[in-house]
């Protein structure tokens, strides 16, 4: 138990400094440490993590998949408040993907659980998702949403655990969803992706077999970004592309968690 605290500190701390690869590596023998004991809850708090960074960058199936393993983890250990993080994380992925009718049943079911639980939602997570809801309340109309809220905090805890757990895709990917918004101004929308995969800590020969493109056209697509944004590195097109998809997310109401998770 002792080990798998110490590799998960290590990586909350790389979270903390942006190290994104060091995070992913100290995570995941954390996870073979917690699996190799049998320590369920551990294993269910990494899989709410990974998903949570999912989703802060719409990476919405990666979102999707990981929290309902770790709703699956919470419901086989039978701890009434893990399930409710997991699924009111899963909450805001069904409002980021835009199927408001899930998002509001799952936001019932949450509702119903913390009573059951008399508890509330981690700090971290309680305020974005009160602003999560109350956006999805005023984009759907008080009426439809109460009505779908209502169905959901009416369902057995199984019922509820097994609507979470379902294996719909998610109809709008994170990947999708940024296409469809405007790239920022100045790039095309080859660049804007190449931005994007730079973002996320991408090397040049990564994104060129990601895209299926050779590594000297995205040299090449980096020359113009460059170029066209009045930058020199990509640290500097990290921290404007970041930028953009905060924005993006802020439209999602999964913004915050780009700040609180890192508390």
């Amino acid at each position: 138990m002792g080990l798998a605290l110490a590799l998960y500190g290590q990586g909350h701390a790389a979270l903390v400094q942006g190290d994104a690869e060091r995070v992913q590596e100290r995570w995941q023998t954390c996870a073979a440490v917690a699996q190799g004991v049998g320590n369920l809850y551990g294993l269910s708090y990494l899989e709410f993590r990974w998903g949570v960074l999912a989703l802060m960058k719409l990476e919405l199936e990666r979102a999707n998949g990981c929290l309902r393993e770790s709703l699956r983890l919470s419901a086989e250990l039978d701890s009434i408040r893990e399930m409710a993080v997991a699924i009111a994380a899963l909450v805001l992925v069904g409002g980021a993907a835009g199927r408001p009718e899930r998002a509001a049943r799952l936001a019932g079911g949450v509702q119903a659980l913390l009573q059951r639980a008399g508890c509330d939602l981690p700090a971290f997570l309680v305020g974005e998702y009160e602003r999560g809801v109350t956006g999805l309340r005023e984009h759907i109309g008080v009426q439809l949403f109460e009505q779908w809220f209502a169905d959901g905090q009416s369902l057995p805890t199984p019922a509820l655990v097994a609507e979470a757990r379902d294996d719909t895709r998610v109809e709008d990917t994170g990947a999708d969803r940024i296409a469809n918004l405007q790239p920022f101004a100045p790039l095309s929308p080859r660049e804007w992706e190449v931005a994007t995969l730079v973002a996320r800590g991408a090397r040049n020969g990564e994104i060129a077999e990601h895209l299926v493109l050779a590594q000297r056209t995205i040299e090449s697509h980096l020359e113009r970004i460059y170029e066209r944004l009045e930058i020199s590195n990509r640290a500097q097109l990290t921290w404007v592309t970041q930028r953009s998809l905060a924005d993006a997310a802020a439209e999602s109401g999964v913004a915050g968690l780009l700040l609180t998770v890192r508390r």
